[in-house]
C-alpha cells in the first residue's frame, strides 16, 4: 500500500504519463535468500495496480544478467521506448548508497532522481541538479517488517 500511495502521489505531482514498477530479479544490494521469487513479486504487483491506468509493471530485468543494474535497465527502457523519457523514483533510504551504484554518473546524466522521504530514514543532502526531494504521504510500515511477520 505504501508503494502504491507514493506512486500515485508522484505520478500526480510530477504529471507523469505512467509510473513503471520494475520488478528486479536481484538487487545488487540484497541477498537472494531474502527475496521472494521474481514471478511471485511480478504477480503481486500486477494484482496491486490492476485498477490504476497510471501504474504499470514490467519484467524487463528478467532477461538481464543478475544482479541487474539500473544504468543497464535505463538503457534497455530507452531502447524499447525511444519516444519516452524516464526518471527514477526512490525512497530516501537509497540516497546514502547512491555513490555505490554502478555508473551513477551515467544515470544522473540521463534522468532525474525523484526521492520521497521514508519513515525513520535520514535524508542525506546530495546536491545535484537531477536529484529532488519530495514530501509524500507516509505509511509507517515496511516490506521488511511484513516479511518478518509472515516468516
Amino acid at each position: 500500500m505504501g508503494h502504491l500511495i507514493v506512486a500515485q502521489h508522484m505520478q500526480q505531482e510530477l504529471k507523469l504519463d505512467k509510473v513503471l514498477f520494475v520488478v528486479s530479479p536481484q538487487n545488487p544490494f540484497k541477498s537472494v535468500d531474502v527475496l521472494w521469487p521474481e514471478e511471485m513479486r511480478l504477480k503481486l504487483v500486477q494484482e496491486a495496480i490492476a485498477d490504476n491506468p497510471y501504474l504499470e509493471v514490467t519484467d524487463i530485468e528478467f532477461g538481464m544478467n543478475k544482479p541487474s543494474y539500473t544504468y543497464l535497465t535505463l538503457a534497455l527502457l530507452e531502447e524499447n521506448y525511444p519516444n519516452s523519457s524516464f526518471c527514477l523514483i526512490m525512497g530516501s533510504d537509497n540516497l546514502s548508497r547512491l555513490n555505490e551504484w554502478k555508473s551513477i554518473s551515467e544515470i544522473l546524466a540521463k534522468c532525474k532522481i525523484e526521492v520521497y522521504k521514508r519513515p525513520y530514514s535520514e535524508v542525506y543532502e546530495i546536491e545535484h541538479e537531477n536529484i529532488r526531494i519530495h514530501q509524500t504521504p507516509l505509511i509507517e510500515i515496511s516490506a521488511a517488517f511484513i516479511s518478518k511477520r509472515i516468516a
